[in-house]
């Protein structure tokens, strides 16, 4: 039987069939296009036959609010947070969101700018491997504080600054001096060794202790930690094993800033240094 047109899959006339397919290619751009702008760091503008992106400034902000009061809840809680966003609008949203209460229940009582950042250029092929050249910001607040400073080797210590939570208000090893970990074959407990973590953690004054590269430190008995010092492994993949792994008992100001702790065991019965002028008798523990 002789056909009125020819019909190719889906059951269409070809000349149906070309129009369904530039609609669907039509349909799938504006879906990749509703599916990037969905992204705060950038936006992409389709146009025929080329791409533009166009990148934005977040303004860092610390926004303070609370449920609206009730008969019941004369006083709600309020609550302060610290988050990225492009605009003051943003960033309530945003805070309402995290919150999970609705814009129309809560209570704005302040919002402050904080800093600056501007996400564009960089590449960012290891988070969005399909969108080459575009930045974003990595969603963790307190990482994206401090890569936002493109002279952070200089300026290590502003990390500090970027506490959020309970914690905020440690300082670490601000202000003190820098001391650099370069030895991590040998891990005496009561005698380290000038250079090791060990020999910075027990010192009593403050430190900010950084690694010059990749390190695994292999622990022999628990490390126990003198108050206010900061473990920054920017720039570095540093890794803590072993046993007893780290103690942080009666102290405060600790900061210990993306350093892999893993595959702790049991340890003790054995003797510990605390201090410079102090090491003791240390009864069994379970690790870190």
């Amino acid at each position: 039987m002789a056909a009125d047109c020819l019909c190719l899959n889906k059951g269409l006339p070809l000349p149906l069939l070309l129009l369904w397919d530039r609609a669907s290619v039509y349909v799938q751009k504006l879906r990749q296009h509703r599916m990037l702008t969905d992204f705060e760091g950038a936006t992409r503008k389709n146009e025929v036959g080329f791409r533009i992106w166009t990148s934005k400034e977040f303004h860092e902000y610390q926004v303070v609010g609370r449920k609206l009061p009730t008969a019941s809840d004369e006083h709600p809680k309020i609550y302060r947070m610290k988050l990225w966003a492009t605009n003051e609008v943003r960033a309530k949203s945003k805070f309402w969101k995290l919150k999970k209460v609705k814009k129309s229940n809560g209570q704005v009582l302040a919002i402050n700018e904080e800093g600056l950042c501007f996400f564009g250029k960089k590449a960012n092929a290891a988070r969005n491997p399909k969108i080459p050249g575009l930045f974003m910001p990595n969603r963790n607040p307190i990482d994206d504080c401090w890569e936002c400073d493109s002279n952070w080797p200089n300026n290590r210590q502003s990390l500090a600054d970027c506490a959020i939570g309970f914690g905020q208000y440690a300082l670490g090893g601000k202000g003190g001096e820098y001391y650099i970990v370069t030895d991590s074959s040998n891990d005496d407990a009561v005698n380290p060794r000038p250079n090791t973590l060990r020999y910075a953690v027990i010192r009593t004054e403050p430190l900010w202790i950084v690694f010059p590269g990749n390190m695994l430190i292999k622990l022999s008995q628990e490390l126990i930690f003198n108050s206010y010092k900061t473990l920054d492994r920017s720039g570095a993949n540093v890794h803590i094993v072993g046993g007893g792994c780290i103690t942080l008992q009666f102290i405060s100001n600790v900061i210990i800033h993306n350093v892999h702790i893993r595959h702790c065991y049991p340890s003790g019965d054995a003797n510990v240094r605390s201090s410079p002028p102090h090491y003791g008798y240390g009864t069994k523990l379970d690790g870190f």
